[in-house]
């Protein structure tokens, strides 16, 4: 996929927020950027339902197995909710463009063994994961950071937006560590890490657990938000002010005092097409989900 064009970043309330979009109209972009979220939808394990074929079992048919994989896509439809905002296929696919986002401009990694909404059960096809939404690690050249990255999408006509609200809302939460969010996740990130060493034993995912059983060990002191976690408040809007104008007026309300010295990057991607369109195309022509 083409590089993401950075179109306007300044410092607004202590927070470097920065303006990025791809072209749209480019159909090769285009092309790439749906190619690799359905990839990722496709290896989410919510939709795998290989493990029964694995089921020699003489009196299992063939026809018999393909109407059990029917039943459990029935049973679990991630179709849309009445209220669109709680669509489990918009959140997955606006966090995994997300992740694609910071993996390219940030050099944060994201492994998928790690990664709750890559390894949810099938039996949770229709429900959303808890907690925050992408977390991962950003890759320095002295380190890391733990990456909190909550993820808001809107085509209102207002700037800024009420999903704006609602993304400091998270942040806050998260910055705060209420009801030990962000610690949770790091225990998460790390128990999950041992399932990437069995297939990758890279020095870098040594340095990395490391790095969060440091984390831990270190919970409670002032170093665990200011020098561990780098937080993105990363919006994606679908409007002409934001993505012909470039403003990033958005996070003009975006402020907390506590933020002042702590790692804080707002996103905007500038995203000039109809979200909700979108995200059920992608989705949905995914076969089998």
């Amino acid at each position: 996929m083409s590089e993401f064009n950075c179109r306007n970043s300044k410092t607004i309330n202590d927070i470097e927020v920065t303006l990025y979009d791809i072209d749209l109209e480019n159909e090769d972009v285009m092309s790439d950027l749906k190619n690799w979220l359905q990839q990722k939808i496709k290896r989410m394990n919510m939709h795998n339902t290989d493990f029964i074929d694995a089921f020699n079992v003489p009196t299992i048919s063939e026809e018999y197995k393909q109407k059990i994989k029917e039943i459990y896509r029935k049973i679990s439809n991630p179709k849309e909710n009445e209220i669109k905002w709680f669509d489990v296929r918009r959140s997955r696919v606006t966090e995994f463009m997300a992740q694609k986002l910071l993996e390219k401009q940030y050099n944060c990694l994201f492994y998928e063994k790690a990664d709750k909404k890559m390894q949810a059960p099938i039996i949770d096809r229709d429900k959303h994961v808890g907690g925050i939404d992408v977390t991962g690690i950003r890759n320095y050249s002295d380190g890391f950071k733990f990456v909190v990255c909550e993820v808001k999408a809107s085509s209102s006509k207002d700037i800024p937006c009420s999903s704006a609200k609602d993304l400091l809302d998270d942040i806050n939460k998260s910055f705060y560590d209420e009801s030990e969010r962000t610690t949770k996740e790091v225990m998460n990130y790390l128990s999950s890490l041992s399932n990437v060493l069995k297939d990758d034993n890279d020095q870098i995912i040594y340095n990395i657990v490391k790095f969060l059983m440091e984390i831990i060990e270190e919970k409670g002191k002032e170093s665990l938000i200011n020098n561990k976690v780098v937080f993105f408040p990363f919006l994606i809007r679908n409007n002409e002010k934001v993505c012909k104008e470039y403003s990033l007026d958005d996070f003009s309300n975006f402020k907390n005092k506590d933020f002042k010295n702590t790692e804080m990057k707002g996103i905007i991607w500038a995203f000039n097409t109809d979200i909700e369109e979108f995200v059920k195309k992608i989705y949905d022509e995914v076969e089998n989900v």
